[in-house]
């Protein structure tokens, strides 16, 4: 949005954080790069519910300093656009009273419908875990009564957040490059041992920023005994980091993937390292080459905000084996552009799978359409961006 803005003509400024105040700047796209320093870091042993809200206040007094002495010296934006997840917006309104301040509606934290409680293997119903869930939406309640547009990429995030600006919030997603995200049948990918893997060989591929329950890791590791073994040719793609995500790490282990292998070694079976690869976090152009030689693509989810990686997948053309659940059914439609699996049902993800592998056709159609949804719905230069430009400036 902000490259985009800039080649309209307007002025556009960031205002990010650092260690130290620098000198402005201007980015690549013609961004001027303002900073606001951090002078200090969460109290020690503070309140355990109120860190997060703590970390937050502090970001969101560095943020009004400098923009204090930003309107001290002239300079009043007409528009404000955060994501005020980090807090940095919250006493902006304080210095700019006339600017309006429109924000970015990611995702809106309850405790009964959405992930919390969801996975019962991991969940904890007390009175406390919804307490500090209200905490995790205080620096949103606080200020969004002051701002004058809501943009949301989902339909489902949407209807996450309070019923009083439900109905004003914009829903927009922040757009796929559909003409770089496509499919390549003549890609292939090498690995140091040398084996080089392509489209005509069985690959299933599965992408997570982090390995953890909310992107379903958990479930998809207790598939892979029976899909090797059903699936003698199959060969096996993982990315994604070995650090916390959204929820915490498990106890006694540094990782869930290690948690994992040691449940599954418990089981007699240990991941064979010449048929599954964990790659862990890789360039974008290596992400890219992943999804343009898989055969099917795993994607399971929490209710929870929708991961880009999905919709990038579907614009490369992959075949897409997805949870049923409420963030992904709003983009795949079960035989049409995906097929749709019980999250928890690990022999019905293994079934759907080993019986698309014997299905080239079916593999095909589902891609294609796959391909043909996002760039109807979500294409980055044609359907999306005009739109985000538009809320930006209206």
């Amino acid at each position: 949005m902000a490259p985009e803005l800039v080649k309209n003509g307007h002025d556009v400024y960031a205002l990010i954080p650092s260690q130290n105040r620098v000198r402005a700047s201007k980015d690549e796209n013609g961004v001027t790069l303002l900073t606001y320093a951090i002078k200090r870091s969460s109290t020690k042993d503070i309140h355990p519910w109120v860190v997060d809200f703590e970390t937050k206040i502090i970001r969101a007094e560095a943020a009004l300093e400098e923009a204090q002495r930003l309107c001290e010296s002239g300079f009043y934006p007409d528009t404000i656009i955060a994501h005020p997840g980090w807090g940095e917006s919250l006493f902006l309104k304080k210095v700019w009273k006339r600017a309006s301040l429109k924000l970015y509606c990611e995702y809106y934290y309850r405790d009964v419908g959405q992930d919390t409680g969801f996975d019962k293997e991991f969940s904890v119903s007390d009175f406390k875990a919804a307490s500090r869930l209200a905490i995790k939406n205080l620096v949103f309640d606080m200020h969004y009564k002051e701002a004058t547009g809501f943009l949301s990429p989902t339909y489902w995030q949407a209807s996450t957040f309070p019923s009083d600006i439900r109905d004003n919030i914009q829903v927009t997603h922040d757009g796929i490059d559909t003409s770089w995200l496509r499919p390549n049948d003549n890609a292939v990918m090498q690995f140091e041992s040398g084996l080089k893997i392509s489209k005509k060989d069985k690959v299933l591929t599965f992408v997570s920023r982090n390995l953890e329950p909310h992107r379903g890791f958990h479930i998809f590791m207790r598939c892979i005994e029976n899909l090797l073994l059903n699936i003698p040719d199959l060969y096996i793609v993982i990315l994604g980091a070995e650090r916390k995500g959204y929820g915490p790490l498990p106890k006694g282990h540094r990782s869930w993937k290690e948690k994992l292998e040691v449940e599954l070694k418990g089981r007699g079976f240990e991941v064979p390292s010449d048929r599954v690869f964990f790659l862990g976090s890789v360039s974008y152009e290596r992400y890219i080459q992943v999804l343009q030689i898989s055969s099917v693509h795993l994607y399971l989810t929490y209710p929870f905000v929708l991961s880009w990686s999905l919709l990038e997948a579907m614009s490369i053309g992959c075949c897409v084996v997805a949870s049923d659940t409420a963030p992904v059914r709003e983009v795949i439609k079960d035989g049409y552009n995906g097929v749709l699996v019980d999250f928890f049902s690990a022999s019905q993800i293994v079934s759907v799978i080993q019986k698309l592998l014997t299905d080239q056709e079916m593999i095909n159609k589902l891609g294609v359409n796959a391909r043909k949804s996002v760039v109807a719905e979500y294409d980055l230069e044609i359907k999306c961006l005009p739109k985000l430009v538009n809320w930006a400036i209206s």
